[in-house]
């Protein structure tokens, strides 16, 4: 089994906390996992952390749920030999009135390739609003921070990193 993003938050945290996988048997999950490609992880993420936290996940325009809080799935990516990033993408967009933002805070799923493991953050609306880097052509905004491999870490980010998903879900919304 090739793993990768899909297959690692199956396995780490829909499988395990999404009410679709309850009762599921070992062979059902095994299933799962081996057509993890076929699944929408992302939207699969922001169904599981509303499970987690008690969030009703509105699916709505600028946030996933009633709290305004905004759920975003990234990588972390690798850029030459010892570099490494994380970016998060769909924060803002450009548009005629000019910059729109996302309204709230943002609940951070991120892949680790280095690891096989899932990464939580919790970013309060008011830090990674001063975070955001429009992009010159396309005007999507984005946020753009460095993953140190021998520490495991986003040191920027370290002060809003969650021990689990269901502390990342719990997290009261700043807004």
């Amino acid at each position: 089994m090739n793993v990768n993003k899909e297959y690692v938050f199956l396995k780490d945290l829909i499988i395990p906390y999404h009410p679709m996988f309850k009762g599921y048997s070992a062979e059902q999950i095994q299933k799962a996992l081996d057509n993890s490609l076929a699944y929408n992880v992302e939207y699969l993420v922001e169904q599981t952390l509303a499970e987690l936290g008690g969030l009703d996940h509105t699916d709505g325009n600028h946030c996933d749920y009633a709290d305004n809080s905004d759920c975003k799935t990234a990588s972390i990516r690798s850029y030459g030999r010892n570099r490494c990033q994380v970016t998060i993408f769909g924060v803002s967009k450009t548009t005629r009135a000019g910059i729109s933002y996302k309204s709230g805070d943002l609940r951070v799923v991120i892949y680790n390739p280095h690891t096989a493991k899932v990464m939580y953050y919790f970013l309060p609306h008011h830090w990674w609003v001063n975070q955001v880097i429009t992009h010159a052509t396309q005007g999507w905004g984005y946020i753009l921070s460095s993953y140190h491999k021998n520490t495991d870490t986003i040191p920027e980010w370290e002060q809003f990193r969650c021990n689990s998903p269901a502390e990342c879900a719990l997290m009261k919304s700043t807004i």
